[in-house]
């Protein structure tokens, strides 16, 4: 469960390490996020690269939560995860058409994303869990 405050690790390769989270987008009676929901959040940390990133520390981003710690899935199911983890996206697109803002994700993503508006960031991944 993601509510604002939370600290998220970056999984692409945009140059962010960390975001916070600010506003999570609600939908009826949900207060908080989880895997799947759209966030604005805050750059906390860079990474250590060479070359330079195009945000700053601080910048306003929105994301998408790929990963969670405790989380039940829609057949009973509970799946969880070491880290929370967000993919960042691009700011001028609808929910529609999502496009990543990084060309990589590191690490593997839930069959959820399959039956979503998620393709473009299905594709980005190597492995499905």
């Amino acid at each position: 469960m993601i509510y604002p405050q939370t600290t998220l690790t970056v999984l692409d390769n945009s140059g962010v390490n960390t975001i916070k989270c600010i506003q999570v987008t609600r939908k009826h009676y949900k207060y908080f996020g989880s895997t799947g929901s759209l966030i604005k959040a805050t750059v906390v940390s860079l990474k250590k690269t060479k070359k330079k990133s195009t945000l700053s520390v601080g910048d306003v981003v929105s994301a998408l939560v790929v990963r969670t710690k405790k989380n039940k899935s829609s057949n009973g199911f509970y799946y969880s995860f070491y880290l929370n983890c967000a993919v960042l996206l691009s700011k001028s697109t609808p929910i529609t058409q999502v496009q990543p803002l990084g060309s990589r994700i590191s690490g593997p993503l839930l069959f959820y994303f399959k039956n979503k508006y998620y393709s473009k960031v299905l594709s980005l991944s190597k492995k499905l869990v």
